[in-house]
């Protein structure tokens, strides 16, 4: 199975999942987004998925690894924090939504703006 619907079916077996909990700082977001392309290898199958791993790259110290942030060994570079912002709230946004499956949508959650990732889409009567 590849990535992509790896990833849709994941999404729609838990009723959702939670990229990034507790922060909105591109600092700590970015480097989930960047295991998310590499565990899914979604970069194998996807323009975009490259090139947002890129964009990723080039804006940190080290490699963007959720586990190098964590650890201090990678972090934004001087005076990209804006470019970190944008990369996040267009590119990342835009991408992960295209990823999204029927009924669900990425974002924030309604009722905690720091808890990212995919949710179900509520009917309105």
């Amino acid at each position: 199975m590849k990535g992509k619907e790896k990833l849709k079916t994941i999404i729609q077996n838990e009723e959702g999942f939670i990229l990034s909990d507790g922060t909105l700082n591109p600092e700590h977001i970015l480097p989930k987004v960047y295991d998310l392309i590499e565990e899914l290898e979604l970069e194998k199958e996807d323009k975009k998925a490259k090139e947002l791993k890129k964009l990723i790259e080039e804006i940190f110290t080290d490699n963007p690894t959720f586990q190098n942030q964590y650890w201090d060994e990678s972090n934004i570079k001087e005076g990209k924090e804006e470019e970190a912002n944008f990369i996040l709230n267009e590119d990342v946004f835009n991408y992960l939504s295209e990823l999204s499956p029927e009924d669900y949508f990425f974002g924030s959650h309604e009722g905690d703006g720091a808890l990212i990732g995919w949710f179900k889409e509520e009917e309105e009567f």
